[in-house]
C-alpha cells in the first residue's frame, strides 16, 4: 500500500480477529516536507512492509492512551528481545523515531532511518524495533501477553 491508511482494517482467520492500525497520526502533507530521498508513496510502502514493535513500555503506555485507542481493549505481547533477535536477525532493523506518525514536530526520515541491528549506532536511542514482511513464528519469542481493558 502506498498511501496513508486512514482506518484500521479488521482481518478474521480460523485464529481470530486482528486489527492492522490506522496511519492517523501521519499528515501527507508533513511527512512530505520531512522526508530525504525518496516520495511519500514510498514511505508508506516502506512502512506498510513491515511489523512493528514498541521498544518500550513508555510508547505502548502512550499509544493505549491515546484518544482514538483508549476506549478499546488491546493485547499486548512481550517479547523476549534475544529471542526475536537470534530467529530474525536479518530481517530485523531499528529505527531511532516514532516512524509512524506526523503530529508533533516530525524528524527527518528517509532510506536511511531504517537500520539492520549491525548498523545501528550504539549510542543512538532505539524507538521501533521493525521486523520485515513478518513474524510468522511470534509466539516462539512471546514472554507475556496482557489483555489491557479500555479505562472506565
Amino acid at each position: 500500500m502506498t498511501r496513508r491508511r486512514a482506518e484500521s482494517i479488521h482481518l478474521t482467520s480460523s485464529a481470530g480477529t486482528f486489527i492492522i492500525r490506522d496511519q492517523k497520526p501521519m499528515s501527507d502533507q508533513k511527512l512530505e516536507a520531512c522526508l530525504t530521498d525518496m516520495a511519500v508513496p514510498d514511505w508508506y510502502r516502506t512502512l506498510n512492509s513491515r511489523v512493528f514493535l514498541w521498544a518500550g513500555i513508555e510508547r505502548v503506555e502512550r499509544l493505549l492512551a491515546a484518544r482514538q485507542y483508549r476506549n478499546s481493549a488491546h493485547l499486548v505481547l512481550t517479547i523476549d528481545t534475544k529471542k526475536l533477535v537470534e530467529k530474525y536477525q536479518d530481517k530485523l532493523e531499528l529505527s531511532p523515531i516514532n516512524s509512524g506518525s506526523t503530529l508533533f514536530n516530525p524528524a527527518r526520515r528517509g532510506p536511511g532511518t531504517f537500520l539492520r541491528l549491525s548498523d545501528h549506532p550504539a549510542d543512538t536511542k532505539v524507538v521501533e524495533v521493525t521486523v520485515k514482511y513478518s513474524i510468522p513464528e511470534i509466539k516462539d519469542s512471546i514472554d507475556s501477553h496482557e489483555v489491557i481493558e479500555p479505562k472506565a
